[in-house]
């Protein structure tokens, strides 16, 4: 689950998903050069770009330029809920927010100098699984 609360901009960015990587709703996604084209990629804490808007899987050896096989990226100022996370990482208000080596976002720094995505706002409760956070 991935929905947005408020927003500053109206769209999504629209870029070719990778082939062969599994892209789901709140995931950290970045941009690469991949066979000659700008694609989008599951994030791996480096380059973050932004979260994804819609589940993509493209089973090709090539990026396809079709519109129905674009990942939607949302890299706005904007507050969002999520239940796409790294479970494992404890989360509280106001803590910060970073791509996992997996693409999910997470509490924990991957590395020394990752760029901190967000922060915090409602962590998820007993009763609740998803969270809601503000991404800068």
């Amino acid at each position: 689950m991935f929905r947005i609360v408020e927003q500053v901009g109206d769209e999504p960015m629209r870029f070719p998903a990778k082939p062969r990587v599994w892209f789901e709703p709140g995931m950290v996604v970045k941009l690469i050069q991949f066979q000659g084209d700008l694609v989008a990629d599951a994030c791996d804490g480096y380059d973050a770009m932004g979260l994804v808007g819609n589940e993509m899987y493209l089973d090709a050896d090539k990026p396809v330029l079709d519109p129905k096989f674009m990942v939607e990226i949302w890299s706005q100022r904007m507050v969002f809920r999520t239940n796409k996370y790294d479970l494992c990482a404890p989360m509280e208000t106001a803590d910060p927010l970073y791509s996992g080596w997996d693409g999910f976002l997470t509490t924990k720094r991957p590395f020394e100098g990752a760029t901190m995505l967000g922060r915090i706002i409602t962590p998820p409760l007993a009763d609740r699984s998803y969270f809601e956070a503000l991404f800068l």
